[in-house]
């Protein structure tokens, strides 16, 4: 179950676009996490930087999540700290002349949508970019370090743009299936990158295997009659609701919104979450202005997994490091 995600990523997009699964119950907005400061005291000091407009990722763009699963009176805990790892670009000193090296990559995912009756293929397009992932014990002991690639673009983009077209379809009496020349591009990217954020923490070592402890498996006979494990992420935003409030020690904001989450596997829920979504300016993109999320497993009510943002800093101006190069 652990690499699930990379390859259901065209399912999730088709699943968003054209056929979904049963509707998701509408989040409550008084269900949200309770972690509090105390419970990590190897966080340190944090601080919430203003968002700012800049789209470009900064050398020490990060951000910082607490992170608790409770199986019943057991509780584990964790601190995941995400960051850029040298920004965009990366000045050399060639002959003393300056020359840009580029640390980005672009990447295209394909989806397709439905006008006039008849697929009409798309492509999605986005840099992305190395960003050091580390994850500690409440106390910040480092457990793990690693590295992944995350789409800048998708992320800085976020939840809400999804979320409004969504809701606007739904005033018209539309949804994405029928959405015409609307285009749909914001709710594809919202999935996709919310999957990139999904994957940091299914492929760490130290949290993969807490993580999958609140996913529903799949019953032997479905493996056997689906030859395999079918996974697929449903994120209707249209049935988002406002958040009234956020989670204490998150600073204010003017938009907030609930995002009810599901990841199906072989058909039947495996995992259901609500997902607190703001404003993904940056320092916010790294987490796609994700504060927030509850996760329940959905027949053992005393399964949950919770994650608040601790942090967001904004690093110093790209390019953040010079090179000497003599020749």
């Amino acid at each position: 179950m652990k690499h699930v995600f990379p390859c259901v990523c065209w399912l999730t997009i088709a699943a968003a676009c054209s056929t979904a699964p049963a509707p998701l119950v509408a989040p409550d907005p008084t269900v949200l996490p309770t972690l509090t400061a105390a419970e990590f005291p190897g966080a340190g000091a944090l601080r919430f930087d203003e968002r700012h407009d800049d789209a470009s990722w900064h050398g020490d763009d990060a951000v910082v999540f607490a992170l608790r699963l409770r199986k019943g009176e057991i509780v584990h805990r964790w601190l995941l700290r995400l960051e850029v790892l040298l920004g965009e670009e990366l000045v050399a000193r060639v002959d003393g002349g300056d020359s840009k090296i580029r640390l980005w990559e672009n990447r295209t995912w394909q989806y397709s949508v439905m006008k006039n009756g008849q697929e009409e293929p798309r492509e999605l397009r986005s840099r992305v970019m190395p960003v050091t992932v580390t994850v500690s014990d409440e106390h910040g002991k480092p457990l793990t370090r690693s590295m992944v690639r995350l789409p800048t673009r998708l992320l800085g983009g976020g939840l809400l743009p999804a979320i409004d077209l969504t809701r606007e379809l739904v005033a018209q009496g539309r949804s994405t299936v029928d959405a015409g020349d609307t285009d749909i591009e914001p709710v594809v990217a919202a999935i996709v990158g919310t999957l990139a954020l999904l994957n940091v923490v299914q492929e760490d070592d130290a949290l993969a295997e807490y993580f999958w402890q609140v996913v529903e498996k799949p019953s032997v006979w479905s493996i056997l009659t689906g030859l395999g494990v079918r996974a697929t992420m449903s994120m209707e935003f249209e049935h988002s609701v406002p958040a009234p409030r956020l989670p204490a020690g998150l600073p204010a904001v003017d938009r907030a919104f609930l995002v009810p989450l599901r990841i199906d596997v072989n058909g039947s829920p495996a995992l259901l979450a609500d997902v607190v979504a703001v404003d993904a300016r940056r320092p916010y993109a790294l987490c796609g202005g994700m504060v927030a999320a509850v996760a329940r497993h959905p027949s053992n009510p005393d399964i949950t997994f919770e994650l608040q943002l601790l942090g967001a800093e904004r690093g110093a101006a790209a390019p953040r490091a010079t090179a000497e190069i003599q020749r």
